[in-house]
């Protein structure tokens, strides 16, 4: 039987702003400057500079997405353990959107995909203190009601252009951090398998034959894991193993 505790703190406080550089950074500040609960949340309307991962930029419509930032301590979590939150947070993302029809798939590292298409993005900036993971922030840009992007974003989608459906962002926003907290509690919890596992079989392209790059060139392999410090393994076709960080492999 699933060993999960049951209780109710993500999200309980917001903060709101109509327009801020970085909800990461935001509220980044605002815990140098005050002692805020565990799961407290920064929204926005707009970010002027939202980043994604690798220092990526994520560009959202004022007014309609999901742009926030919530805070976890996990430190009762290994550093050697650091990707559990990546996968609990993309995982709590997935189930959102599963609950409301829409059949979204991670891709590594932790980006939401629909199809071959992007609809949601996050960036984790973990604290670190001795061997333990002290904080996490973690950013999420979640495409909602936009339905028309710039040119020069490759593959972008939102829950409206899946569905047809014009959705509350506040809603989904609640309903969003229910899944964050359950998925979190599952780690504190101890739950490390029941992460590994979902989070394998939620993942874009697992075990699947496909192409990649690297700079040794271009092959095809299967992934078949992803590590706890967040290395994707694959296989390839002439069955050696590879581990690879992130911007070390490009999926074509």
């Amino acid at each position: 039987m699933e060993k999960e505790l049951s209780t109710l703190f993500t999200g309980q406080r917001v903060v709101k702003l109509e327009e801020t550089g970085s909800t990461n950074r935001f509220l980044n500040e605002l815990i140098q400057t005050e002692i805020l609960p565990e799961g407290t949340v920064v929204t926005a309307n707009y970010q002027v500079s939202g980043q994604g991962l690798g220092g990526t930029s994520w560009f959202s419509e004022p007014g309609k997405n999901l742009l926030m930032s919530v805070v976890f301590n996990p430190d009762f979590l290994p550093v050697k353990k650091i990707y559990l939150i990546s996968k609990a947070i993309a995982l709590a993302i997935k189930d959102f959107l599963v609950e409301e029809n829409i059949p979204a798939k991670i891709k590594w590292p932790n980006d939401i995909y629909v199809e071959d298409r992007k609809i949601c993005g996050v960036l984790i900036e973990n604290s670190l203190r001795g061997s333990v993971v002290l904080q996490s922030i973690c950013g999420i840009g979640l495409n909602i009601n936009q339905e028309i992007f710039p040119a020069e974003i490759p593959n972008p989608v939102s829950m409206k252009l899946v569905t047809g459906n014009t959705y509350s962002i506040d809603e989904c926003r609640i309903k969003l951090c229910r899944q964050l907290e359950r998925r979190y509690l599952q780690i504190k919890a101890q739950n490390f398998n029941l992460i590994n596992n979902d989070y394998l079989k939620s993942l874009h392209r697992f075990y699947d034959m496909e192409s990649y790059e690297t700079s040794a060139g271009k092959f095809t392999a299967r992934i078949i894991d992803v590590e706890d410090e967040g290395r994707l393994v694959i296989k390839k076709e002439n069955g050696t193993i590879l581990r690879f960080s992130f911007k070390e492999i490009k999926f074509l």
